[in-house]
């Protein structure tokens, strides 16, 4: 929705999709780095080894 909304208003498209997928890399990472922090934290195997 703000994609066609700042479509309208002069905004690039193609500036607005790469900060999207900027923006969605960054978070994907972060929750990444989050969920790895709370398995070492709390000393759960790795799924791995949880699934074999």
């Amino acid at each position: 929705m703000s994609l066609f909304v700042w479509s309208q208003q002069g905004f690039p498209f193609a500036l607005a999709v790469v900060i999207a997928a900027g923006v969605g890399l960054f978070f994907g990472l972060s929750m990444a780095g989050y969920y790895a922090y709370g398995r070492r934290k709390y000393h759960l195997p790795k799924w791995n080894s949880i699934l074999s």
